[in-house]
């Protein structure tokens, strides 16, 4: 069976880093150079599957504009490096080299190298990156692999399709993130090159400061240990009763039931496909609003007198995002603010922009771009010395980490912050990370712990009286006790009420999203639909109101499967198509093919219309047969034959699953092939 290959997020990176320092638009194309890594990975089990994940590119050595080759010098580090890689339990499963303005392709230099490469592991694989084919939707990268080695150098090489190993891979945001870093090349930022192996060596002696956390013989479990982590059933934590919950300060104490709870009403004319009819949650903000106004007239009187602006643009440009204005606006103050900091080697005020963009960017969920900038952040952070910022930064990084779910990068991230911060006796810095260790905690059921350092926390934030510290506590705590099931529901929606509240009064409308969705899943499963459609409404135009509309797809999509389940199918399909456009706005793949079948299905279950199902199916075949996914190919070649079948078009399912067929015995499922063999020979067609 073919193995599937993932790249993490990092090794993709890597990729594109080491290329740039040596092949890019501002440096003149006859001193373009190849460089050459090592890919380092293991196998993994996907959904039954194996897979290989590349976790790390190693930067190793630039040659000439058409080749590279190692001296004596390079095999022995190379030696070196590969024993440490076995002895954290991965291996080297390939290479990676560049063709910079050559194109994607493997030359006979390169298929003697990859022989040796697939002689050892017969799945490694080569990779091949032009920077000249990179555009906003081109990643400018091919993965190759030999079809015979048997065969030598006369082998033929065949593409293998790859993906991003991270449940928001959507490609049109990877591909600006690429672009993005492909134009710091140009301006030659420092921060976005990487050293080759010998240069880190010389610096630091270590080789594990080549290879970075790739500690594979200690689980995530173990590099978390801040205390027992072993995972407790439910049982073994008792509730909290509602009382539990104080002390609340004064002010939180006449909290919301459920019955009372207010809901903001939609407007008449309220149509969720027109971008109209927001929900009323903030001021009508214009020119009127006194602060923006005078922020306005000050960078403008600043510009006449060429003054500096840049701390006025980042200021005008939180506020323009806290009210919501003019997002597109806020964004050019914060760009023209990092150009000013650049200009005048500002650093403080260029680390304050790039962690103002990065923030920026997770927000809206281009989270390669907000990690590109949170780390040009930190370093410039680190240059300057100054320990509380970078705990922030590095925090931040953490929390993009996880919402990639790369829960080990994102400890990693949060365990730094934890100890930094308790090297100097940063208190606050101790209870941010700590808090955050607790969706990573969430992800490995360890309740016990979570809950121990959240009831910490809570006390911490009480006596600070930090409402936003206490408001996103008690939705930690609503996602514990939604984590424990049906039981804990009526506990897990107190909490979700008590942070809405805070966060309301507070004004931190937009942190609401979360809380919003999590109530409307706890009324659905307890089949309370309308409840769940009002808060998934108020959730979807809390994100509109922000310009978080990259969130809408998600909540597009929960509205339609609460009315799939209360059998109101025309409100189903419309927010299920409404979904579908968002994903396929944020280029979200993977969630358009599984909509997309979604779809198809419940036109073949609910709606009886074969027609539109086929053609649903063909639209899911299409997208897999450009990924080059081949499996994914024949399942739904399989299904297509069914549809045919049941529309009696026997000649059109005979050639899906004699396509079928051949496919399982390219994958050698010989057991998957050997059944469609026999349905052939029942329609009496086998070939």
């Amino acid at each position: 069976m073919e193995v599937e290959v993932f790249f993490s997020p990092g090794a993709f990176k890597e990729i594109f880093l080491f290329s740039g320092r040596f092949a890019n638009n501002s440096i003149p194309s006859d001193d373009w150079k190849e460089v050459y890594g090592f890919l380092v990975g293991k196998v993994v089990n996907r959904s039954g599957k194996e897979c290989l994940l590349i976790k790390k590119m190693v930067p190793m050595i630039h040659g000439e504009k058409t080749e590279v080759y190692f001296n004596d010098e390079d095999y022995a580090l190379s030696e070196s490096i590969i024993e440490e890689i076995y002895n954290l339990g991965l291996f080297i499963c390939g290479w990676y080299h560049t063709h910079p303005g050559f194109g994607l392709f493997l030359s006979k230099t390169d298929i003697i190298n990859q022989l040796g490469f697939q002689s050892a592991f017969n799945d490694s694989v080569a990779v091949v990156f032009d920077f000249k084919k990179l555009t906003d939707t081109n990643n400018g990268l091919k993965v190759f692999r030999l079809s015979d080695i048997s065969k030598g150098v006369d082998s033929a090489f065949e593409e293998v399709p790859y993906q991003i190993d991270t449940s928001e891979s959507n490609q049109s945001f990877i591909g600006r993130s690429l672009a993005n870093i492909s134009m710091k090349y140009s301006e030659g930022e420092p921060s976005y090159l990487i050293k080759e192996a010998a240069e880190i060596l010389k610096d630091t002696g270590d080789i594990k400061d080549l290879l970075g956390d790739l500690d594979e013989n200690t689980n995530i479990s173990e590099k978390i240990s801040l205390e027992d982590l072993e995972p407790i059933n439910f049982e073994d934590l008792k509730p909290i009763n509602f009382g539990d919950l104080e002390p609340i300060p004064k002010k939180f104490h006449s909290l919301p039931t459920l019955e009372d709870l207010e809901l903001i009403p939609l407007k008449k004319d309220y149509n969720p496909n027109d971008g109209n009819g927001y929900y009323e949650l903030t001021r009508n903000y214009s020119e009127n609003d006194s602060e923006i106004r005078a922020l306005r007239e000050r960078i403008n009187y600043a510009k006449k007198n060429e003054e500096p602006t840049g701390y006025f643009m980042i200021k005008l440009a939180n506020i323009l995002i806290k009210k919501s204005i003019s997002i597109n606006e806020a964004l050019n103050y914060l760009e023209s603010a990092e150009d000013e900091f650049k200009a005048t080697e500002d650093s403080w005020g260029l680390a304050t922009a790039k962690c103002e963009l990065g923030l920026f960017y997770e927000e809206r969920g281009d989270y390669m771009t907000a990690l590109n900038n949170f780390e040009s952040a930190l370093k410039l952070l680190e240059e300057l010395d100054d320990n509380i910022s970078q705990i922030k930064i590095i925090n931040n990084i953490g929390n993009v980490h996880l919402k990639l779910k790369e829960y080990d990068a994102a400890f990693s991230n949060y365990k730094k912050s934890y100890y930094r911060s308790r090297d100097i006796n940063f208190q606050f810095g101790i209870i941010s990370s700590l808090n955050n260790v607790v969706d990573v905690l969430l992800f490995l059921k360890n309740y016990k712990l979570a809950n121990d350092i959240l009831k910490g926390n809570l006390d911490y934030f009480i006596r600070a009286g930090n409402d936003f510290g206490i408001s996103i506590t008690y939705s930690k705590f609503g996602k514990l006790y939604y984590a424990f099931g049906q039981n804990y529901y009526d506990l897990s929606m107190k909490y979700f009420e008590n942070a809405v509240e805070v966060k309301t009064s507070g004004g931190y409308h937009k942190e609401m999203i979360d809380d919003l969705i999590f109530m409307a899943k706890i009324h659905s499963e307890s089949s309370r639909v309308k409840l769940a459609e009002n808060f998934l409404l108020q959730g979807l135009n809390t994100a509109r109101t922000f310009d978080l509309s990259v969130r809408e797809g998600e909540i597009y999509n929960l509205l339609g499967e609460i009315f799939e389940l209360s059998g109101n199918f025309d409100e189903m399909n419309n927010y299920y198509n409404l979904a579908l456009e968002n994903y396929k706005d944020f280029g979200k793949d993977e969630k358009i093919v599984e909509l997309i079948e979604k779809l198809a299905k419940i036109e073949l279950i609910y709606f009886n219309n074969n027609e539109k199902s086929l053609h649903l199916e063909h639209d899911v075949l299409d997208i897999y047969r450009n990924q080059g996914y081949q499996k994914m190919v024949a399942e739904t070649l399989l299904r297509i034959s069914d549809i045919h079948l049941d529309l009696g078009d026997e000649k059109s399912a005979i050639e899906c699953l004699t396509e079928a067929r051949h496919i399982y015995e390219d994958l050698l499922d010989e057991f998957t092939a050997e059944i469609i063999k026999e349905k052939l020979n029942s329609l009496n067609q086998l070939e």
